[in-house]
């Protein structure tokens, strides 16, 4: 394990001056009291009042939208414990997809790191301190591409470390740098899924290491959805050998699974509501470095749903049909720019 030497932790903690504080951004629609959970636990946060949030508010695209959109455009004014509070009022409807991205290349014009959420996180007190000392310290790592602050609910083995790398992502409030944000944008695209589900090599390595991402893929190709972050940056670490940063202790509590999202569904809602999340108010950068617990966690994490005989035979069959169904009619897949 690799333990920083705690007066530099002072120092850094003590100085402003070595810290970045990352801007954040929140993109929401209509989902009232998502967000209002959410921006009221970032308040909690000790480095808030150094932080400048952007909320990305979209134009309703339905009759329901309109109710939680107006309760969220009166809370607004009401928002308050951060530096500054920018509000990105769409005048038609983007669509989350577009209203990340857009909101993105905003805060990327004037920033060189942004935290990025969706309004349906919850998080821990030290959730802004975590994320600025991994932003801060990994911003010359090649190795890591981003830093998350979820981690999922399973069994894992209690180590003395606060952050540990693994060859994953998960966008539940996470943290990117501009240079590297820009280096795998092109590949949050069902172009570059096709591609990757196209290769064979590509193709067996996901089936060997996890089986459940050349689903997503399919999810992809066979819908045309134009964006899933977590499966296509999944894939690049997986099939680049890159990594980001995780806590050992979740930062985030998703309150997501209610069928209210873009790509959620109701799945084990109460599991993920109730999780314990982080409780302490600091945050001591502390990364484990041992191999066999990198492992371990790696593969509890790979395992967390383990895929029985009968759904791992029904996702390759769907493989090799998806691979007869194309080669009959490419055209079918061709997205027009």
């Amino acid at each position: 394990m690799r333990t920083f030497k705690m007066n530099d932790i002072a120092i850094q903690n003590s100085k402003d001056k070595s810290i970045k504080y990352a801007p954040v951004l929140i993109i929401t629609l209509c989902r009232f009291q998502h967000f209002k959970r959410c921006i009221e636990s970032l308040a909690q946060n000790r480095d808030a009042e150094k932080t400048i949030v952007h909320i990305a508010l979209d134009y309703p695209a339905k009759q329901e939208h309109w109710e939680g959109y107006h309760e969220i455009v009166n809370y607004l004014p009401d928002i308050s414990g951060f530096e500054k509070i920018i509000v990105i009022k769409r005048e038609s409807n983007y669509g989350g997809y577009r209203n990340f991205i857009d909101a993105m290349e905003l805060i990327f014009s004037h920033y060189d790191r942004c935290i990025f959420s969706e309004d349906d996180n919850e998080f821990s007190k030290n959730f802004l301190a975590y994320m600025n000392q991994c932003l801060t310290y990994y911003e010359k790592d090649d190795e890591i591409i981003a830093v998350c602050g979820y981690r999922h609910v399973a069994n894992f083995p209690k180590v003395n470390g606060s952050c540990i790398k693994l060859p994953l992502f998960n966008a539940w409030g996470c943290g990117f740098w501009k240079n590297k944000y820009y280096d795998f944008k092109p590949d949050l695209s069902f172009s570059v899924a096709l591609k990757t589900i196209l290769n064979t090599k590509n193709v067996i390595t996901l089936a060997f290491k996890k089986l459940s991402q050349l689903w997503m893929l399919l999810v992809i190709v066979y819908g045309k959805d134009t964006y899933i972050s977590d499966t296509m940056i999944s894939c690049k670490c997986l099939l680049e050998h890159k990594n980001c940063m995780f806590p050992t202790i979740t930062k985030t509590r998703n309150f997501g699974r209610d069928g209210s999202g873009t790509h959620s569904s109701i799945e084990d809602m109460d599991l993920y509501a109730n999780q314990l999340i982080d409780e302490n108010y600091t945050f001591t950068l502390n990364e484990i470095t041992d191999s066999n617990i990198k492992k371990t966690y790696t593969k509890i994490w790979f395992e967390q749903k383990k895929l029985s005989i009968k759904t791992k035979y029904w996702i390759l069959t769907r493989y090799i049909l998806f691979r007869i169904k194309y080669f009959a009619d490419k055209k079918k897949y061709i997205i027009k720019q």
